[in-house]
């Protein structure tokens, strides 16, 4: 199944949406007049869609059309956007504060552009680097990714800066550092200069990665235990932007995060 070139551009918020939940049987109630019976997607919390036959309920951004077999992407994070806009979500920085750690970062919303800048400095006592992150700073539900094949990250670095890796999740793997949660991966080829995509597949993500350096232990293909769940990909419940283990300035400009192959 697919969703057209209208699930790029159309979320949420769209003039079909209608106020209230849907029911248990997940079927349009009265109340949505003559599409009373037809499935329900629930949109926001207080909002939701009555799809037509042609259509397909993408849980937390709405009816999509779906023609033939050819997979799609679904956004899920951009910025910049309307605060009921289920892809919107709050951003802040963390940096290390291991034994005396002097990196350092900001984040700012210009428009519809993330821009995460600063440095990933040595820890004097560690004798390495540290770590600077962007984390989402609110708890609201991330548009389902559990039907693509990884996510596909639309940025531009200033430097081929190489510790850049993205996060998901709150999983701990068994035996896991203590610090290590959530699936990690590599984005360590980063477009310079100009916008493009990283393609990251599920598959690159592990939950066992080192809480030291960021690099992964086990890997999901080594694995499958360590692999990303379908529950962890329904709603991915935090996320982060990583520059880690690698001394060096940054500036990351990233436009959206896409699930891509979706069916």
């Amino acid at each position: 199944m697919q969703w057209t070139a209208a699930v790029v551009l159309g979320l949420a918020a769209g003039a079909s949406a209608l106020n209230g939940t849907c029911p248990s049987d997940q079927k349009c109630p009265a109340a949505a007049g003559s599409s009373k019976g037809l499935p329900c997607c629930q949109i926001t919390d207080s909002t939701y869609e009555c799809c037509f036959s042609s259509e397909s309920c993408i849980a937390r951004v709405g009816c999509r059309c779906a023609v033939g077999t050819r997979a799609m992407d679904v956004p899920i994070v951009r910025f910049g956007q309307p605060e009921s806009d289920p892809t919107t979500h709050g951003w802040r920085v963390n940096n290390d504060p291991v034994m005396g750690g002097q990196s350092y970062s900001t984040v700012n919303i210009v428009g519809d552009t993330l821009n995460f800048t600063g440095a990933c400095k040595i820890v004097p006592s560690l004798k390495a680097p540290g770590f600077i992150t962007v984390v989402n700073t609110d708890k609201n539900a991330f548009v389902d990714a559990s039907k693509c094949e990884g996510i596909k990250v639309n940025h531009m670095s200033a430097t081929d800066y190489k510790g850049f890796r993205i996060s998901f999740g709150t999983a701990h793997a068994p035996g896991g550092g203590f610090f290590a949660r959530g699936y990690k991966a590599d984005m360590s080829a980063p477009s310079v200069g100009k916008f493009g995509d990283a393609m990251i597949p599920f598959s690159s993500f592990t939950d066992d990665w080192s809480d030291s350096t960021g690099k992964p232990v086990k890997t999901c293909q080594s694995n499958k235990v360590y692999c990303p769940t379908t529950k962890s990909l329904e709603d991915f419940k935090t996320m982060s932007i990583w520059a880690e283990g690698v001394e060096g300035d940054i500036t990351l400009l990233v436009k959206s995060i896409s699930g891509y192959n979706c069916q």
